[in-house]
């Protein structure tokens, strides 16, 4: 499993923090039905500037991901298309694992994919990991990151921590995470979510990811 990609992904995400409904997503020969979370909307890629950050987080997956969907506060689209905000307060994306530019699939359960996951959680290299970040994204850099390590597993998905700094315009900004592990269908994926930090950053985006998944997985068996 590209657990790696998963979190130079998330990293990247970090860094850069349409109504509900959800889309029909072809991924390798099956449907997938694809929605962000109540209140969040699904960034569009005829906006230049949905664009840009769509096209900034795929170029950091690669081939090892493919990304569904980028989501955000629907509330905030319209000021961030009028560049009246720099920034989303939490962006988001959920994505599938690629083997060889094909969606990795597997003949386990859901459960036993998320408990094999909590077993397996390796010791990454978060240095590492910044290095590879760093060149790939240019007017911005990482520093300080870290893996918090597990934070909750339900039936739906496995929820991991990450910190980080990022420099940016003259400014350091410490960023919050939360990524989760699952199965849609038979395929291998996560949703990333990122905020800046703040006291409370972990519980809101594990409350909105814990509601998210219950969601994802019910409409994704």
């Amino acid at each position: 499993m590209h657990l790696r990609a998963l979190i130079v992904a998330m990293a990247v995400l970090l860094a850069l923090a349409t109504t509900a409904s959800a889309d029909d997503i072809s991924v390798g020969g099956r449907t997938l039905s694809i929605m962000p979370p109540e209140g969040y909307c699904a960034l569009d890629r005829s906006n230049p500037a949905d664009a840009r950050v769509m096209g900034t987080v795929e170029k950091s997956q690669a081939d090892r991901n493919q990304v569904l969907m980028h989501f955000v506060p629907c509330t905030e689209l319209e000021d961030w298309h009028a560049g009246r905000i720099a920034v989303y307060s939490i962006y988001g994306n959920v994505a599938v694992q690629l083997n060889n530019g094909t969606p990795t699939a597997t003949r386990m359960s859901r459960t036993d994919f998320i408990d094999g996951m909590q077993a397996h959680m390796p010791t990454l290299d978060m240095k590492d990991i910044e290095s590879e970040v760093n060149s790939k994204i240019e007017g911005m850099r990482l520093s300080g990151s870290q893996m918090l390590g597990v934070i909750d597993k339900d039936s739906n998905a496995l929820y991991v921590a990450l910190a980080m700094e990022v420099s940016a315009n003259g400014e350091n900004l410490a960023k919050s995470g939360v990524t989760t592990f699952t199965l849609l269908g038979p395929f291998v994926a996560n949703t990333n979510m990122a905020t800046a930090a703040m006291p409370g950053a972990y519980d809101r985006l594990l409350a909105i990811q814990k509601t998210y998944l219950a969601n994802l997985v019910q409409q994704n068996h």
